[in-house]
């Protein structure tokens, strides 16, 4: 019966130079095995108001393979993503591997809004480029282009609209 629970199954896991191999609680192959002796006993007993030595032969037939594919089913499910790559795809998709870094879409969120932000040209703290002035000197960061009225910063020497020269 282990080679049966185990047809068709990705290898035991390899932790170190130890192989693990799967653990299965004794109750998922039980409790499958009870259920389906069970039931098909009393649908013996609906049927012929007695029970016969055939429904107790395919209770038990219908309740091992009940246990099987309880073993079969855990295993598959519990059994790393990687390993079930290799074996061919076979089981349940493998669920979303979760990323090393769980504050990563954190840090990209603080890195784009750092692209927008740019140092005061008076207190060195981060201003939005947007600003025409700083929130915390109130010094101005903008100035308009004589030629275009282009918001302009202070520290550019052309416009970028049409190219006007500043000499500030």
């Amino acid at each position: 019966m282990a080679a049966l629970a185990t047809a068709g199954l990705p290898e035991a896991e390899e932790s170190g130079s130890a192989v693990r191999p799967y653990q299965v609680p004794f109750g998922l192959l039980v409790v499958p095995f009870l259920l389906g002796l069970v039931l098909i006993l009393a649908l013996g007993w609906v049927i012929e108001r007695e029970i016969t030595t055939q429904w107790m032969v395919l209770g038990v037939i219908v309740g091992v393979v009940a246990g099987i594919l309880a073993v079969v089913g855990a295993v598959r499910r519990h059994a790393s993503p990687q390993r079930q790559r290799e074996a061919g795809g076979r089981g349940e998709s493998p669920r979303k591997e979760r990323t090393a870094d769980p504050l990563g879409h954190i840090q990209a969120a603080e890195a784009e809004h750092r692209r927008y932000r740019r140092p005061c040209l008076n207190c060195g703290e981060p201003v939005s480029v947007a600003r025409a002035e700083c929130p915390h000197c109130g010094q101005r960061q903008l100035h308009s282009c004589k030629t275009c009225g282009t918001p302009v910063r202070l520290e550019w020497n052309n416009c970028p609209e049409c190219g006007a020269e500043f000499h500030v």
